[in-house]
């Protein structure tokens, strides 16, 4: 399943930002022979980010690329894994995930499961 979503993320010093954000997610079935219990996989990819300006104290919006010319790669990275961990984990408990727009991407959305075949 794929989707799209506003998160806030933090950037450089701790710098709170609105971020557009897409995600896949994918349920993988339980694998008994290896104690696996199955659960969503989130992958998250910021499109762009919303921020404002230290100087003027203005909103901006900065693209993908930009946002990595200004804060590094390593640092959106280290953003986009923390959202993935936290959705994954909400999807996990039966939580919801909910947009900051108040869009609401419920568990039973992704419920689609390729189980594993114990060999």
């Amino acid at each position: 399943m794929r989707d799209t979503a506003f998160q806030t993320i933090y950037l450089g010093d701790d710098i709170e930002c609105a971020a557009q954000v897409a995600f896949f997610v994918e349920r993988e079935g339980a694998d008994t022979t290896c104690g696996f219990t199955g659960g969503h996989d989130v992958t998250a990819d910021v499109l762009s980010v919303q921020m404002e300006d230290p100087e003027t104290w203005e909103f901006e919006l900065l693209s993908r690329e930009e946002v990595i010319r200004r804060f590094g790669k390593s640092d959106l990275l280290r953003a986009e894994r923390e959202l993935e961990d936290t959705m994954s984990e909400a999807l996990n408990r039966g939580d919801a995930i909910t947009s900051d727009d108040d869009a609401i991407f419920e568990p039973r959305d992704f419920e689609f499961a390729w189980p594993i075949a114990a060999e």
